[in-house]
């Protein structure tokens, strides 16, 4: 396990091509979701070593809110996907976070 106690894999790092990530509530570009900035810190760390995954959240619809809600450090994704369909792709602010 790592520090947090998630299990994780020994040796090779694995680097992901795309992640799904849950959200609790959601904007057109940005989540919260349940972590504690988990995500948000991972996404940091692998942009910081030039990988980008596309990040996918998943949300109930009812559960979207307004973009001004979110801060500096929530980084955006590429696409929202709810139980009613995709919400549409998100295109990266560069003015925000680290993307």
């Amino acid at each position: 396990p790592d520090a947090a106690g998630i299990p994780a894999a020994a040796g090779q790092q694995v680097i992901p091509d795309i992640l799904l990530v849950l959200a609790w509530v959601v904007g057109k570009h940005f989540r919260l979701g349940y972590g504690g900035g988990y995500f948000d810190r991972y996404l940091a760390a692998l942009a910081k070593n030039g990988i980008h995954p596309q990040v996918v959240g998943i949300a109930y619809a009812a559960c979207k809110v307004d973009d001004a809600l979110f801060d500096s450090l929530d980084l955006p994704m590429d696409f929202v996907i709810t139980e009613c369909g995709e919400m549409g792709k998100a295109s990266k602010d560069k003015t925000r976070g680290v993307w």
